[in-house]
């Protein structure tokens, strides 16, 4: 199984790469579950990623995880110094101040499963709306298609 994701991160990341950062568990203070960098658990986690798109706060990002352990490209994209927006676990804003001075809030992760492919089938899901606004206005360009 493949599985491809869409995501907008805040932050500048390269163009492409792999992240293989072992993962393992931990909890928050609110007594969550949230992956964690290393550790005595940890396992493989390998994601691939490419920049779709840029601007001066976010990254329009595809991930492609290699692995598939838990809040895997979240805590990647964390470690990288580019939080998904509206990812609050892992630090990412949950608002921005758009061009003309407006704040803006969020109210999901950005992060969207954008293609599956199994041995006897293939989906894909069209970008949502909101992720699309919310990439419009940090970058004042349409979403890559």
């Amino acid at each position: 199984m493949r599985r491809w994701y869409r995501g907008i991160a805040a932050g500048e990341l390269a163009d492409r790469g792999r992240w293989e950062i072992p993962l393992g568990r931990t909890r928050d203070r609110g007594g969550r579950h949230r992956a964690s960098i290393g550790g005595t658990d940890a396992k493989d986690a390998i994601t691939d990623f490419v920049v779709l798109a840029r601007s001066a706060d976010a990254s329009l990002v595809e991930l492609e995880p290699v692995t598939g352990r838990m809040h895997q490209l979240r805590a990647h994209l964390a470690h990288a110094a580019a939080p998904l927006f509206g990812d609050r676990l892992y630090g990412g804003p949950s608002q921005w101040t758009t061009a003309d001075g407006r704040v803006t809030a969020i109210d999901r992760i950005a992060l969207h499963a954008q293609r599956v492919e199994l041995p006897t089938f293939a989906g894909e899901a069209p970008f949502p709306q909101e992720l699309t606004d919310l990439w419009s206005q940090l970058a004042a360009t349409p979403a890559p298609k």
